[in-house]
């Protein structure tokens, strides 16, 4: 199948699109970040099916009609968010998605579920979630990339270096996730991702050793 991924980020579509490499179901996997992006290849592809990054769901949305006028609409059609609230959830449903995948799973299970939501042959709505999503509420895989490295115990200005950012962009975003996890603290946010992330750090230290 032809996967066209239609997401505002194109560093996270080559992320999952690595995780995707390994499954023969996909034939061409291609990233589109605007509305003409995505209608050209979908006018070059004719049969394909559709992840959509959650910040793209209103272009998706407009766009439909023009697909359907022209039957390109896809064969399946599968939202990838890093946010997911009840309201998310009925709204996808209602507006007839196959799934939701939870953009912020497990860097070694996302792959799987993504590949998952599309294989999987079933009439019934997925919501395919991460087994604490919501625990911290990231807003894209380079807040869990920071939370992460809190956790190991970098400085902030370890965590610009490391990740390439400023050091204020680094600041608010550990701010915005203190603020909204309800985190008392740098301690209190990395022991929140640190409890169902145990056997993951196990590995890596036993790796290290």
């Amino acid at each position: 199948m032809n996967l066209i991924f239609f997401t505002h980020q194109e560093s996270i579509a080559t992320w999952i699109f690595k995780q995707l490499q390994d499954f023969p179901e996909f034939t061409t996997l291609t990233c589109v970040t605007d509305s003409d992006q995505f209608l050209r290849v979908a006018r070059q592809k004719r049969e394909y099916v559709v992840l959509i990054g959650q910040l793209r769901t209103r272009g998706y949305m407009l766009l439909e009609e023009v697909l359907r006028m022209e039957n390109l609409l896809p064969q399946r059609r599968v939202l990838s968010a890093p946010v997911i609230t009840d309201q998310f959830l009925r709204w996808a449903k209602d507006n007839s998605f196959d799934a939701v995948v939870d953009a912020v799973d497990d860097p070694f299970t996302l792959g799987q579920r993504v590949r998952d939501a599309f294989v999987i042959d079933t009439d019934t709505f997925q919501i395919s979630l991460a087994q604490v999503a919501g625990t911290i509420p990231y807003r894209d895989l380079l807040d869990q990339g920071i939370v992460r490295l809190v956790a190991v115990g970098l400085t902030n200005e370890d965590i610009a270096e490391r990740i390439g950012l400023s050091l204020p962009t680094v600041r608010n975003r550990i701010s915005r996730l203190l603020e909204l996890s309800g985190a008392r603290n740098r301690t209190h946010l990395a022991a929140m991702y640190l409890i169902p992330h145990a056997a993951e750090f196990r590995e890596d230290l036993s790796t290290e050793n």
